[in-house]
């Protein structure tokens, strides 16, 4: 506020002559009151004449008046001499609703962003507003949904008939191995964040993340050397029934099974962070950017066994077969979501929600072979196992639309203005994956392994696309620089 129109605002009281019946005289009269719009532009004029100024006219004014009358006159407050110099002393503060009192120049961003909005949304972490580096570290415990497969191993008790041997649905058959077995307890990870401001005022940023998953590995093995009854089971889709092919068998094979199934998952974004909503202790922000999610998948049956039957023509041959299903769900799409961070005191809390859109590329590879040895004579191998045959082997693509999206909460506590601790939690969905169980068809017409099919063609790759999520708890350390 200019010191020039505090004077010419603040009106001077006179008091009257002493003298009885002698006319009133004043030093300066009031004025009459203007309308609003007039009186500003009064305020206005006075305000653009120098202060100086004002006290010589006053001084002159006062000359001018009756000798008599003006020594009558006492002002209030004394007039200032014409060479006198006002010394203008800046408010240095202001109050606001709450009471209280904060400086004036204050932004959120401190001296730096001298250019920001004075009414100030709150930087990430608080403590250093202009740091323009931030990055975060994160271990992950999560768990993720889990893969199915239909039953790949089974067993009878001792004593079962050869022709019922191993075959679901007859009475005493077991499963050995099935999508129980595929059950996992926590996945480990990591997660990077790092982004930079592009301004002092931390309106407009750009950051990345990635995340990454521990590959979850879950081996079988199992061997008999006939005693017990191990079969591999399977729905036969020539003679239309359940079936078995026997890898142990008392006095007629011996054999052993191995199947390992592997799941990887990682992903990595690139998002713009522009400032949309805030006050004086939180924030929300858009985000906005590309996304990549991927999520591996292999099955692996081995099996190999031996003809222990002595008075068979192949006794001694050794049959290695193999059954590969591998599938790849590679997601590119765009993302557009919600940022938010709140202060108070040493405490903030974070939340992220998004949702990506995009495409999903789904490439599955189904091989097998099975090999015959001789005890004398050289190996053969003929393409195919149990599970693969001609009908399904080779590499098959799919494109389907996906959405993927995400919510993450996290509760922080500064250590020091550059450090953070954290933890929350994290829920991830992801539409549409391919999943290496799920391309496993256990019809099989073993009439193709002659090279001619008789029946239906099967097995065959049908792409039984599922929902895959993963969650759980995140424990960070946040870093600003």
């Amino acid at each position: 506020m200019s010191p020039t129109l505090l004077h010419a605002a603040t009106p001077i009281p006179t008091q009257a002559a002493s003298q009885p019946g002698a006319p009133v005289a004043r030093a300066a009269s009031r004025p009459a009151p203007f309308p609003r719009a007039a009186r500003s532009r009064q305020a206005a004029a006075v305000a653009a004449t120098p202060a100086p100024a004002i006290g010589r006219n006053l001084a002159t004014a006062t000359a001018t008046a009756n000798p008599a009358q003006t020594a009558a006159v006492a002002p209030a407050a004394a007039v200032m001499p014409a060479n006198h110099t006002s010394t203008v002393t800046p408010i240095p503060a202001t109050t606001d609703n709450a009471g209280t009192v904060q400086p004036a120049s204050a932004v959120f961003c401190d001296d730096a962003g001298a250019g920001c909005d004075a009414v100030a949304m709150p930087t990430l972490g608080g403590g250093l507003a202009c740091l323009p580096i931030w990055g975060q570290f994160e271990y992950l415990m999560w768990w993720d949904k889990d893969s199915t497969v239909p039953t790949l191993a089974s067993t009878s008790p001792a004593g079962t008939d050869r022709t019922l041997a191993g075959i679901l649905g007859q009475t005493g058959t077991t499963s050995l191995f099935d999508s129980s077995n595929l059950k996992t307890d926590t996945v480990n990870g990591g997660r990077i964040t790092l982004g930079l401001w592009m301004d002092g005022c931390q309106s407009l940023g750009i950051m990345g993340r990635a995340f990454f998953m521990e590959d979850q590995t879950t081996s079988f093995s199992t061997a008999s050397t006939g005693t017990d009854i191990l079969a591999r089971p399977f729905f036969n889709s020539f003679t239309n029934e359940q079936d078995a092919l026997l890898l142990a068998f008392p006095d007629l094979f011996a054999g052993s099974l191995d199947i390992t199934h592997k799941t990887e998952v990682n992903g990595a974004e690139v998002l713009i962070r522009q400032a949309f909503r805030g006050g004086c202790n939180y924030r929300v922000d858009l985000i906005y950017g590309y996304r990549y999610v991927g999520v591996d998948e292999s099955l692996r049956i081995n099996d190999s066994f031996e003809f222990t039957d002595a008075a068979q023509i192949t006794f001694g041959n050794t049959i290695d077969q193999t059954d590969l299903f591998d599938v790849t769900n590679e997601f590119h799409g765009g993302e557009i979501g919600l940022a938010g961070h709140s202060t108070d005191g040493r405490w903030s809390l974070d939340f992220q929600t998004s949702v990506a859109l995009g495409s999903m590329k789904q490439t599955a590879t189904i091989s097998g072979s099975t090999t015959t040895t001789p005890p004398a004579g050289a190996a053969v191998t003929s393409t195919g196992g149990l599970l693969t045959q001609a009908s399904n082997i080779g590499t098959f693509t799919n494109d389907p639309f996906t959405v993927i999206p995400e919510a993450t909460v996290t509760l922080g506590y500064m250590i020091s203005p550059r450090l953070d601790l954290s933890v929350g939690y994290t829920f991830l969905y992801i539409d549409n994956v391919a999943r290496a169980g799920k391309l496993v068809d256990n019809r099989v017409n073993l009439t193709q392994q002659t090279g001619t099919l008789d029946g239906p063609a099967t097995p065959e790759l049908v792409f039984n696309d599922v929902g895959y999520w993963l969650q759980g708890v995140n424990f960070g350390l946040n870093l600003r620089y």
